[in-house]
């Protein structure tokens, strides 16, 4: 049956799950910086001629993650702007949990993890399958050699301007609220980006929205308060 995993039981089952894959392996976040014990297993994983598929999600790769997931010869690499979801799977188990790829979670966050066995709990085991291909089906592809990753970067560029609703020119910094130019992509001013960099928690809550400058909780990959966000979808 399916079982509980604490942070450190869901670290060394994801481990488990790379370590013992031998034809697929899956591993789906929204945020990606692979630590190195971890990215290690992988490339073993990788020799072994393991088919790998990455998905990630809210923003590009930092290019010192893309450097390192170019040494794969076997991956397969995806993006999708929505996705929330974290899990890790191969041929016989797979961990659904909180746990984000990424090493400040490992380091710094209390997580929590489920353990489901293919041969314990084969039709849980299926379902949960079958939804995390579906992310996997509908995300982009994303080429790994720099040429084509260029390219992909420009028609990104050219949907997202088209589909750009926003009339704001003026919009907040969403930890000060200083005024700065709207843009989601860059919600803070340089005072405080440069104090965000010093620790790059994706994860770390702002005070306030970078549209409308109310008080909300945001972060730089989420900074619009929920009421800005839904506007931004549907006018």
């Amino acid at each position: 049956m399916a079982k509980f995993l604490t942070t450190r039981g869901t670290i060394s089952n994801i481990e488990n799950i790379i370590n013992d894959a031998q034809k697929r392996l899956v591993l789906i976040s929204p945020f990606i910086r692979i630590p190195q014990t971890l990215f290690e297993c992988i490339k073993d994983a990788d020799r072994r001629r393991v088919s790998i598929t990455l998905v990630y999600g809210k923003s590009d790769l930092n290019p010192d993650v893309r450097n390192q997931l170019q040494q794969l010869n076997n991956l397969s690499l995806h993006f999708d702007m929505n996705l929330h979801a974290k899990c890790f799977f191969n041929e016989k188990s797979m961990v659904i949990t909180s746990m984000n790829l990424y090493d400040f979670s490992e380091l710094n966050n209390k997580e929590m993890g489920i353990l489901i066995n293919s041969d314990e709990d084969s039709e849980l085991y299926k379902e949960a399958i079958s939804e995390a291909y579906r992310v996997v089906k509908y995300s982009d592809k994303i080429p790994l050699k720099e040429k084509g990753y260029k390219s992909y970067q420009l028609r990104r560029k050219q949907v997202r301007e088209k589909k750009e609703t926003f009339t704001t020119k003026t919009g907040f910094c969403i930890r000060c609220h200083e005024n700065i130019p709207f843009n989601p992509e860059k919600p803070y001013c340089s005072r405080c980006f440069s104090r965000w960099r010093a620790h790059e928690n994706p994860f770390y809550e702002e005070k306030y929205c970078h549209k409308c400058g109310k008080k909300a909780d945001t972060t730089i990959d989420y900074p619009l308060c929920y009421p800005c966000y839904i506007k931004s979808r549907f006018t």
